[in-house]
């Protein structure tokens, strides 16, 4: 969304039908606290909410991811809806959370990425972009 917002005061874009977006996600896990650690939430209170770690069962980002992909998601649906047709978002599907900064799941990240890159949505993707960018 910055980037259009940027095209269109820059005047690198003229309209914003003119505009196309093209977004890559760093991967998609899906996460959340397990069911199985939430005893009655509504007692937790903001020492469980805030440090949820601290108590065994729930992970120590529990919150903040969720937080962080919603975000993500909500960017992602505001595009696509001011842009319709010319926005896409790509994100590779994984199975296991994968920090940015953990070197050595590299090998794991490349099989995740090749097994996005041989889907029916990655197609689509492909497509798309060489419809719109010849």
């Amino acid at each position: 969304m910055s980037a259009v917002a940027d095209a269109l005061k820059s005047k690198r874009a003229d309209a914003l039908e003119n505009v196309l977006a093209l977004s890559l996600g760093t991967g998609l896990v899906p996460q959340g606290i397990p069911p199985s650690s939430i005893s009655h939430p509504l007692k937790w209170g903001v020492n469980y909410w805030m440090w949820p770690f601290a108590y065994n069962k729930v992970p120590p980002t529990a919150l903040l991811n969720p937080m962080m992909d919603c975000t993500s998601q909500a960017v992602t649906m505001d595009a696509q809806s001011l842009l319709s047709g010319n926005f896409r978002r790509g994100n590779v599907p994984l199975s296991e959370e994968i920090g940015l900064d953990e070197w050595k799941k590299v090998d794991a990240l490349e099989q995740y990425a090749r097994t996005y890159m041989g889907s029916d949505e990655w197609q689509r993707m492909r497509d798309w972009v060489e419809k719109n960018w010849k």
